[in-house]
């Protein structure tokens, strides 16, 4: 419903007291209906949520590496390895406290 008018008045004929109610719905939205259908029966009526992509003639999909990104993966490698050399270098409480997060 969007909108409900009452209306009060008097008849003239009947001297009556009149009450009119007058109300205007929307129309049905159809994305409700549809949302029920989707998860109520997936098999007819839900998209499909797998997707296949291959190559030329249906073949496997080619993927060039790029330089940089192998340069990078690298180097993240190293960091890391250094961050563990470093964490197992300390002893247990100088590791809570490099653990710890101190206010600005």
């Amino acid at each position: 419903m969007v909108r409900r008018r009452t209306r009060r008045y008097r008849d003239p004929a009947t001297g009556q007291l009149v009450e009119e109610v007058e109300e205007d719905v929307a129309p049905p939205d159809w994305r409700a209906a549809a949302w029920v259908l989707e998860r109520r029966h997936p098999d007819g009526f839900a998209r499909p949520s797998q997707l296949q992509v291959s190559g030329p003639d249906g073949g496997p999909v080619e993927i060039e590496q790029t330089p940089g990104l192998a340069a990078l993966a690298e180097r993240v490698a190293e960091s890391l390895a250094e961050y563990r050399a470093e964490l197992e270098g300390l002893d247990d409480e100088e590791e809570v406290h490099a653990n710890t997060v101190t206010p600005s």
